[in-house]
């Protein structure tokens, strides 16, 4: 009896068991959690307000208005974003500090700090009082600016100011002496003199003159054996100056000349090994000179990021690290105390741009700045200082063309940038 007993009880336990074990294999499966937002990457890792950051990441929305990204707990404005990136822009009173992405109730943080630069500011200068022109030639002789030698709506002129950076004043200087084909010279300065290589015609080598800053005075110095004059560089070591690279491939690109103003001889030195051999940057840091960006060959849709230092001691090129925005040609370089500066331009779409970046030689390394104050523009005119430099003038598109209707695509302002 006790044996029939426990079988039965047995088997109450076990069909109890088996319909507890029925029911819970029937319930539904809980829903899935989701992936938590991971951030992998930024770039650029440092930059002034309205900088555009772009975030790669896994397990974002790709509705832009379920994320929110936040710069040290300071919340940005997302322009576009996907599953895995997102592009927003550095938001005002924002801090050094870790990015943060959220999505619903989940939130990953960056393992870098992104860098706020809280300098880097463009202000308007005085506008260039000259008739409306393009195409404009300049060089710099200390605080002072020389620029002239455009294209007008009735020609070519040979008009040339100069504006003092520290008293803010215009002044109309003595008129280039020969025909000025805007669009295809190149100044320089050198020893408290200024220069200007200009091609006479399309054919012949250009001429140089040299402008006294001190009496008002051009002279004719001979011609140069750099045969283009379109797109060429240049920048001044100690007591010479450096043209080149420039034009287009059958006519050497590549070549590159040392000007000896007391002597008034070149020196042909060791060819620019870059890509970009034509409408590039360039500027000086002490006894280095830097190229970097441009086109290959002539009329090329292309826009290199490749970046060179020149050494005059040993005459020798050495890339450097790539210029790290959008490939480009027209773009502008000037130098502030050790750092120096590249931006603006024209992209290898076709577009006008205005970012601008700080490069360090110290460290070999790029950081973004805040954008050229004066829009997007290809083919302006900069000049260094210790504390400031200038931009400006150049190409672009404009609704406004200016007094007496000059032409639409050219500005006339000039822009000062401090750090």
């Amino acid at each position: 009896m006790i044996k029939k007993l426990c079988v039965f009880i047995c088997a109450i336990f076990l069909f109890a068991c088996s319909k507890n074990n029925s029911s819970s294999n029937n319930n539904p499966p809980g829903p899935t959690p989701k992936p938590l937002p991971v951030i992998t990457s930024f770039s650029p890792v440092s930059g002034a307000v309205d900088t555009v950051v772009t975030i790669i990441g896994a397990h974002f929305n790709p509705d832009i208005s379920k994320d929110i990204v936040k710069f040290n707990g300071t919340t940005a404005v997302i322009k576009s974003g996907t599953e895995s990136q997102l592009v927003v822009t550095v938001p005002s009173g924002a801090s050094t500090g870790k990015i943060s992405v959220s999505v619903d109730t989940s939130t990953a943080v960056s393992t870098q700090d992104f860098t706020v630069l809280t300098g880097s500011k463009w202000t308007l200068m005085s506008d260039f009082p000259g008739t409306f022109m393009k195409n404009m030639t300049s060089f710099q002789v200390g605080n002072k600016l020389y620029i002239g030698l455009g294209q007008a709506s009735q020609g070519n002129l040979p008009e040339f100011w100069q504006y003092d950076v520290l008293s803010g004043v215009w002044t109309r200087k003595a008129d280039y002496p020969a025909v000025p084909i805007p669009g295809h010279g190149v100044g320089f300065a050198v020893g408290g003199k200024g220069y200007i290589i200009m091609s006479p015609d399309s054919l012949g080598y250009p001429a140089i003159w040299e402008y006294d800053t001190a009496s008002d005075k051009w002279t004719a110095k001979g011609y140069s054996p750099q045969l283009i004059q379109t797109g060429v560089p240049t920048f001044t070591i100690d007591n010479y100056a450096y043209v080149g690279p420039g034009g287009d491939v059958s006519r050497g690109a590549g070549r590159f000349y040392q000007y000896n103003p007391v002597a008034n001889s070149w020196t042909r030195k060791s060819d620019f090994p870059g890509a970009g051999a034509t409408y590039p940057a360039a500027f000086s840091i002490g006894h280095y000179g830097y190229v970097g960006t441009g086109i290959a060959g002539f009329n090329t849709a292309t826009g290199s990021k490749e970046f060179y230092r020149y050494d005059p001691s040993s005459d020798t090129w050495t890339r450097k690290a790539d210029f790290p925005g959008d490939g480009r040609n027209s773009a502008v370089g000037f130098a502030i105390g050790n750092y120096g500066y590249l931006g603006t331009g024209v992209n290898a779409s076709g577009f006008y741009i205005q970012d601008f970046w700080q490069y360090n030689p110290s460290a070999d390394g790029w950081i973004q700045v805040k954008d050229f104050g004066g829009g997007v523009r290809g083919m302006a005119r900069a000049f260094s200082g210790d504390k400031f430099g200038f931009a400006g003038y150049g190409q672009g598109s404009l609704h406004n063309g200016g007094v007496g209707g000059g032409y639409t695509d050219t500005y006339m302002d000039l822009w000062q940038y401090q750090p």
